[in-house]
């Protein structure tokens, strides 16, 4: 007699997907290491490469960290010489944070390094379940966008096509 196949534990796939998200994590900070910037600090160079005039306090709301977190990076790259801050134009008490040429250097950089670790970790797959991959990863993220923290309708964030906040995820195309 066939034996049953086990059903799929509730919660258990919420766990793969951030076991996924925790091996590709390492090994993106660890790829990034040699270039001198964490995974956070390359977020923070793609997102300030695509949005102009980009607070410490705006970046914190976009990533959903404090501000003294925010701010705590912000002048690790700009120590580094890889951003510098501005009074913004029309409010002296806000600092605007933007990208030196060195910076956006190191950028390119870590696109290419990130380009070639998803090449990586992304070979067992062919070019059809790559994009089903993309594809159902964009459809997970808008349909946790909807959901608030307790499970009830939420306004939906801006996603664009390719399933992510303009600006933030992805590095500017030349």
């Amino acid at each position: 007699m066939p034996q049953k196949s086990k059903a799929p534990q509730p919660g258990r796939m919420l766990s793969l997907i951030k076991d996924v998200q925790y091996a590709a994590y390492v090994r993106l900070e660890s790829a990034l290491q040699p270039l001198g910037v964490t995974a956070m600090q390359f977020r923070i160079l793609t997102t300030l490469s695509n949005q102009d005039l980009l607070s410490s306090a705006d970046l914190g709301r976009i990533y959903n960290v404090k501000p003294q977190t925010m701010i705590k990076q912000v002048v690790l790259l700009e120590r580094k010489k890889l951003t510098r801050r501005h009074v913004a134009a029309g409010n002296k008490r806000v600092l605007t944070v933007e990208l030196t040429a060195r910076g956006r250097e190191v950028l390119d950089a870590c696109i290419a390094e990130g380009a070639r670790l998803e090449a990586e970790v992304m070979q067992s797959f062919s070019d059809g379940e790559r994009a089903l991959y993309r594809e159902l990863m964009i459809k997970v993220l808008r349909q946790l966008d909807t959901l608030d923290d307790a499970g009830a309708p939420a306004p939906a964030a801006q996603w664009d096509a390719e399933g992510t906040l303009p600006g933030v995820q992805r590095p500017r195309e030349e």
